[in-house]
């Protein structure tokens, strides 16, 4: 059986085959090509043909319409499908206007009436028959505004037509229902047998028009407001007082939705006719409505009006480019000065003033700017101010909430400047033979350079260059093949051009050697900017390294100048170093120059180096002409900061053999010396002192370097402050003797004084309180100014307990304050407290009881005696007698020298006698030790008192009664 194959593409036959089934096929292809083409042209034709037929059958345009966020739509009036609008498209004599969800549009009639659809509204626009413009409000909500035409216009609505007269807005809305309600703010309307004017409103029923029962004149249906600053704008509610009744208030109510699902604030309005509400950016629904008082149930459902505002945020602009005293330049073409500012939510476009006053009097630039810039390219040199106002056509707002005030400025520049060259370096050498690269010329770029100028031409032959080249680039490589260079003295030199065609002065000519092989020669030290004192100049080291051929001569040349057109100094030289040079202070600059007799020289690049003057000497501050040292206290040796010193050698002499008593590197412009206790300072003799500022060197940058010597003499006083010898630091005086015998304070000194006081302080918590001063401050003014080496401290109550301090005010007869003012060296005593006398001992009474049994012995005598030990030291012994309620019936001072007291009962008068007739009595013994403070004899104040002790003793006795004499009477008691 043979095995079917699949026939070769490649083979004749196959060939042959296929292009005759493509034959076959191609000519039903164009066809169907063809066919599908010509019903594509016929279709468009006749879809175009009927549009502009359509739009063609109206005799003329009646308006154009805009609109915000979502395009509107447009039914033409033979046609019953809806075209997409474009912005200014134009609107003809028939026209059906839709508006979807959240779509705005605006039909400008031509002869100047305005009429804004709100969202989800429908209107149809006629020519009326007397040329005036109508509208028809099937649905939705519109604002008609006749402020800008001569003429006003119709609205008609469920075939009810209401006339708008000049100067009027209003608003209207029509319900699914049929229901239309109008609302005039500005002018008037008229209706069916009714006239409206501002703040009247109108409803369309089944009986006709009918007055609203609630108008409100602000917000408008379709309020925009603005707000430039802040969070909020404040929005006017205005309405017309209605009728309410009793349980019925008037709402106000907002929301960020259109069903009032969310109320985002609700004010009760009853008795008000206008109020305020702050809101927020964004759009809002707001409803006035009659409720129950107190609820928010609805109370009439035709008093009910409701609208819709948007609340834009539009912050002033913010001025970005150019940045506050921003300068432009120019030379010839003045600049493209571009303006930026930010965009402002809700401007249509900006107002750009530009002026020469900040006050933006008198402005150059005053325009109209669609964006948010401008390139202004007019404006020659001066001090300009800029700002950007928004034009807002919300509510025909126009400029509003300008920018702040820029400014800029704009100079005319002077000439180009000549390049600066870097390589090669003038007096440079080339190697020629290693150049197949070709050689480098470059410079430094320059900022206003759109091009450059290189000329290159034998030395001195400036007119005839070898290369005359421009280059946008700030370097030129030379090619050798091309323009070779032999072996010689070359120069160049470099222009620049700017942008406008201007030339800069050529730049100073360079020179340099070209020549087959390297050359070397380079200076080492001192380093370029290298610094050294003026007393180590001859020691310092010129080095330098070269590799020339034995026809250069060397020759190391110094100049105050940089070119070095005047010498300073000039010295052929062999080897690689040289010294011994003597320069004043300066600047000074230095080379090497090499010549080979054959007008071929070659200088090394100059360094220069400072030659410096010795530092300043300083001036002393302390010690001037002496120095007076204290015990533990450093001295303190000051003197004025050199600038430019690391430190200050100090040596101080003394005068009498000029040993050394100290030397020290002193990093600061102070030092602080023992001269009190260190034994190579003797008191009392001269010492002479030097202080030489001193800079460290820097390694490879500057030399150390000596200031001017500065010296001077001092005396040295080791300050020796009064000592108090009595009291002795810290004794204790008794309390007693404090007071009966004068504190003694002795003090005493080292040196001779002019001046001594002696000030005894009180020590009271930490204040110290000055109780006596010898001499007193009077007695120092009238001459007496030194107080006895011992004096005595008289008060008239003595000193009293506590801690005291001696301080002696004193200065020697060299004026030196010798005061023991030092905490350390001040005299310190107490005084303890007085302590009590004695106690009184074998306090006894007898009789401890006197009664009707006592009495009745006539032997008992009538008195009580009390008897006590005597106690040391008491003067006086106070005697009192009380009573069971510690009421003093009796007291007595007596003499010390009796220890017995007795009460006599039958020396008593009547009155006493009765008070101690029953009960119990206390008798109370105080010593006394009184002292004569004042010095008159008289022991006049009490100083110790003794504890009081006290015994009792009872009385009993029958109370009194009447005597049988014939005269009456009492009896007595304590009769024998």
């Amino acid at each position: 059986m043979k095995k079917k194959t699949r026939p070769s593409s490649s083979h004749p036959d196959a060939k042959a085959a296929l292009r005759s089934i493509q034959k076959t096929l191609l000519v039903p292809f164009i066809l169907a090509i063809t066919v599908c083409l010509a019903g594509t042209v016929i279709s468009l034709w006749l879809f175009f043909g009927n549009y502009f037929k359509s739009v063609s059958s109206d005799k003329m345009q009646i308006a154009t319409i805009t609109f915000k966020y979502k395009t509107a739509q447009r039914k033409l009036i033979a046609r019953s499908l809806w075209d997409r609008l474009r912005q200014n498209s134009p609107v003809y004599n028939g026209d059906t206007i839709h508006t979807a969800d959240i779509s705005e549009a605006t039909i400008h009639f031509i002869d100047g009436n305005t009429m804004d659809l709100l969202e989800n509204t429908m209107a149809q626009v006629f020519l009326n028959e007397d040329n005036t413009f109508g509208a028809e409000l099937m649905e939705g909500s519109a604002t008609f505004d006749s402020t800008g035409a001569a003429n006003g216009m119709t609205l008609t609505s469920s075939g009810t037509t209401i006339l708008l007269r000049p100067g009027t807005v209003a608003s209207g809305s029509s319900s699914e229902g049929g229901r239309l309600s109008v609302q005039v703010f500005e002018g008037s309307i008229q209706g069916e047998g009714m006239d409206l004017n501002a703040s009247d409103g109108m409803i369309l029923t089944d009986n006709g028009l009918e007055a609203a029962v609630l108008t409100v004149t602000s917000p408008k249906p379709n309020e925009k407001r603005m707000f430039h600053a802040g969070n909020s704008a404040p929005i006017p509610f205005e309405w017309r007082n209605t009728p309410l009744d009793e349980d019925e208030e008037l709402l106000i109510e907002l929301s960020p939705r259109k069903d009032f699902n969310e109320i985002s604030r609700s004010v009760a309005a009853s008795g008000l006719n206008s109020l305020s509400m702050d809101v927020g950016e964004g759009v809002w629904y707001w409803r006035i409505r009659s409720v129950v008082k107190g609820t928010s149930r609805a109370k009439h459902e035709e008093k009910v009006l409701s609208g819709r505002m948007q609340i834009f945020n539009s912050p002033p602009p913010e001025l970005i480019t150019p940045v506050n005293g921003y300068t432009y330049a120019y030379r010839a073409r003045t600049p493209a000065v571009r303006l930026i500012w930010t965009d402002s939510a809700c401007a249509s476009s900006y107002q750009l003033l530009i002026s020469k006053s900040p006050s933006m009097s008198n402005p150059v630039i005053n325009q109209r700017e669609p964006l948010t810039s401008r390139i202004i390219s007019t404006l020659t040199e001066g001090t300009y101010y800029w700002q950007v106002t928004p034009f807002y056509s919300i509510n025909n707002t126009g400029l509003e909430a300008p920018s702040q005030v820029g400014s800029f400025t704009v100079t005319k520049r002077g000439d180009l400047t000549a390049p600066e060259l870097l390589l090669p370096r003038h007096n440079g050498n080339i190697d020629i033979a290693n150049a197949s690269d070709g050689i480098r010329f470059s410079w430094k770029d320059e900022r206003e350079a759109s091009a450059y100028r290189i000329r290159i031409y034998p030395n001195g032959r400036a007119s005839s260059p070898l290369v005359n080249y421009v280059t946008s680039k700030n370097y030129y490589l030379l090619n050798m093949d091309d323009s070779p260079l032999n072996e010689g003295t070359w120069q160049w030199s470099v222009t620049q051009l700017d942008d406008e065609g201007n030339e800069s002065p050529a730049s100073d000519a360079r020179t340099f050697y070209t020549m087959k092989g390297k050359l070397e020669q380079h200076t080492i030290e001192p380093a370029d900017g290298y610094r050294v004192a003026e007393t180590l100049m001859p020691d310092m080291q010129f080095t330098w390294k070269q590799n020339l051929p034995s026809q250069f001569k060397s020759t190391v040349q110094i100049s105050t100048a940089p070119d070095f057109s005047k010498l300073s100094y000039s010295n052929k030289v062999n080897g690689s170093s040289m010294k011994g040079v003597s320069l004043s202070p300066g600047t000074y600059y230095w080379r090497l120059n090499a010549q080979n007799g054959e007008d071929v020289s070659y200088s090394t690049d100059p360094k220069s180096f400072v030659v410096m003057e010795q530092l300043d000497a300083t001036r002393i501050i302390d010690p001037t002409s002496r120095a007076v040292s204290r015990e533990g206290i450093p001295y303190q040796m000051k003197w004025r900061e050199v600038e430019g010193a690391d430190f200050y050698k100090v040596i101080i002499y003394r005068s009498t053999d000029n040993a050394i008593v100290y030397e020290d590197n002193v990093y600061e412009a102070t030092t602080e010396l023992d001269m009190f206790s260190t034994p190579s300072f003797v008191d009392r003799i001269a010492y002479h002192w030097e202080i030489q500022a001193q800079a460290n060197s820097i390694p490879g940058k500057a030399s150390r370097l000596s200031g001017k010597l500065a010296e001077g003499s001092f005396n040295l006083y080791k300050l020796h402050p009064v000592t108090i010898k009595v009291p002795a630091l810290n004794a204790t005086i008794d309390g007693v003797d404090a007071v009966l015998y004068p504190v003694k304070i002795t003090w005493d000194a080292v040196d001779e004084v002019s001046l001594a006081q002696v000030v005894l302080y009180k020590i009271e918590g930490n204040r110290s309180i000055p109780v006596a001063k010898i001499p007193t401050d009077s007695q120092m003014e009238n001459g007496r100014k030194i107080a006895p080496k011992t004096v005595s401290v008289e008060s008239n109550e003595g000193l009293s307990s506590g801690t005291y301090e001696i301080v002696v005010n004193a200065r020697t007869l060299d004026d030196l304050d010798i005061s023991n003012t030092e905490p350390k060296y001040r005299g310190r005593f107490s005084v303890s407290p007085v302590p009590p006398l004695q106690e009184i001992e074998n306090l006894s009474i007898s009789p401890e009881l006197m009664d009707i049994a006592y009495l009745s012995n006539t032997k008992n005598p009538r008195t009580f005696t009390t008897r006590w030990n005597a106690v040391p030291n008491a003067t006086d012994y106070n005697v009192r007698i009380a009573d069971s309620r510690n009421n003093t019936l009796y007291e007595e001072r007596i003499n010390s020298s009796e220890t017995s007291y007795i009460l006599d009962i039958d020396a008593m008068d009547a009155s006493m006698k009765e008070k101690f007739l029953n009960g119990t009595f206390t008798v109370y013994i105080t010593a006394l030790r009184r002292v004569d403070y004042n010095k008159d004899g008289i022991l006049d104040r009490v100083l110790q008192r003794s504890p009081t002790e006290n015994v009792s003793f009872k009385m009993n006795v029958a109370n009194p009664t009447k005597t049988r004499g014939k005269k009456g009477g009492l009896e007595n008691p304590y009769a024998r």
